[in-house]
């Protein structure tokens, strides 16, 4: 896409440093809904007499939910009135979490069931918001997009994880469902209000719009790129570095939401913490995801490689996790959260290479940008689906030190696929 196309465009139907805030602010307190019963899974098997394996199945469901939605979305995404499509996941997420403190505790079976409904519909954002992105921002406001969306996840987990730390310290994990419901409420509200003002009806899709290699009569991947966003594909050249990147989301996800879900059992059960202490200390680990994106985007200056970025986050992880391991029987708490801190940080700058930087800095070689988001970030709630009930179960057999040495493996099968893409597709350039 021509700068000069995407300018004309920016300018004529859409607010672009307004959109950005509106679609961060969608996302963001999304999370308030999405991670209120992963933030209190302790507390929630205790109200309602479960076992790690029963509270891990309902984030199963959740994940298995999400993730499906997020590839079958990113498939119709280009055909949604975004508008009322947006609005009703937010308003849908609300009514789910509102639903969940009102379970009597003998049933709790209905609390895979809603939240299973609830991961659906807040599948449809990522890819949504993405295209919208894509599909509108002219290139010197897509870095300034990535970095701000780069900040929805840890900004909402760390509201997510705060909030529910401060009502555990008051004794009712409940509230937080409350306040999700009602910020999810308000948010739909803002945006169902807010989009019209932002998006014109002169707004055209970019993809609509001649690539640049088409204006200058070259670049047939291009062309084929743009033809693909119409056809709400993509060139099918670009299907080994996606089925790769692919295999990657699982691993990433795999151990980014295993830490997420378990760390407060794990620090609960392996250092005797109080829960509200435990909720605390995982509370850091979005706050460290803060800077995960400026470590994404920093790498990539330096190494224009995304293969290349992917091993050095995967191998720094997985030495970070030895090093747990190996001071486990130590009761060294401060190392455990400041290592757990850091592979937290790491895992989160892979997700936003897997789901921000490639779907929007590849957009002229993928094409649909939102169909690339929403089919990767599926294959990164597969990771998620796995690792809630399969970690729960595992930690009951065989207790945390047999998690610990799954995320080293998945750490060093991830360096080793990552480096065999990076080499594949160095000599793909050399034989050019």
């Amino acid at each position: 896409m021509s700068g000069s196309v995407r300018e004309k465009h920016s300018e004529k139907g859409v607010s672009s440093g307004w959109l950005i805030a509106l679609c961060w602010l969608v996302y963001a307190f999304s999370y308030i809904g999405k991670l209120s019963y992963t933030a209190n899974v302790t507390q929630i098997e205790e109200y309602f007499s479960v076992q790690h394996s029963d509270a891990g199945a309902v984030t199963s469901f959740f994940f298995f939910a999400y993730g499906a939605g997020q590839i079958i979305n990113g498939l119709l995404c280009k055909k949604y009135p975004l508008r009322y499509v947006i609005f009703g996941a937010m308003a849908v997420s609300g009514i789910a979490n509102l639903s969940i403190p009102l379970i009597p505790t003998g049933q709790f079976f209905w609390v895979k069931y809603i939240w299973m409904l609830n991961g659906l519909a807040l599948s449809v954002l990522w890819p949504s918001l993405i295209r919208l992105l894509s599909e509108t921002l002219c290139e010197k406001d897509l870095s300034t997009a990535n970095v701000v969306m780069g900040t929805t996840v840890c900004t909402g987990t760390f509201l997510t994880y705060g909030g529910s730390a401060l009502f555990v310290g008051f004794g009712g994990f409940q509230a937080i469902f409350y306040v999700a419901a009602a910020i999810s409420l308000a948010v739909a509200g803002a945006w169902f209000f807010a989009y019209p003002k932002l998006v014109t009806r002169n707004f055209v899709f970019a993809a609509d719009q001649p690539a640049q290699g088409a204006l200058m009569g070259s670049a047939p991947m291009q062309s084929s790129a743009v033809q693909s966003a119409r056809n709400g594909w993509f060139p099918m050249q670009m299907l080994p570095f996606l089925s790769v990147i692919a295999v990657l989301a699982v691993c990433n996800n795999l151990i980014k939401d295993g830490l997420t879900t378990w760390l407060p059992a794990i620090l609960k059960e392996t250092y005797d913490l109080p829960d509200w202490t435990s909720i605390l200390l995982t509370m850091l680990l979005p706050l460290l995801g803060v800077f995960a994106v400026v470590v994404a985007t920093g790498i990539y200056k330096k190494i224009p490689n995304f293969f290349v970025e992917l091993v050095i986050l995967y191998g720094v992880s997985g030495i970070l996790v030895c090093v747990v391991l190996g001071l486990l029987s130590t009761n060294a708490l401060a190392v455990t959260v400041g290592c757990f801190g850091i592979v937290a940080m790491l895992m989160s700058a892979v997700n936003g290479v897997i789901t921000s930087m490639i779907p929007l800095y590849m957009r002229e070689k993928l094409g649909n940008s939102g169909m690339i988001a929403g089919v990767l970030n599926g294959f990164c709630y597969v990771g998620s689906t796995i690792s809630s009930y399969g970690l729960g179960a595992l930690a009951e057999g065989s207790g945390w030190t047999a998690v610990f040495v799954l995320f080293i493996v998945l750490c060093a099968f991830s360096v080793l696929l990552g480096g065999a893409g990076a080499i594949v597709q160095r000599r793909k350039q050399d034989a050019r």
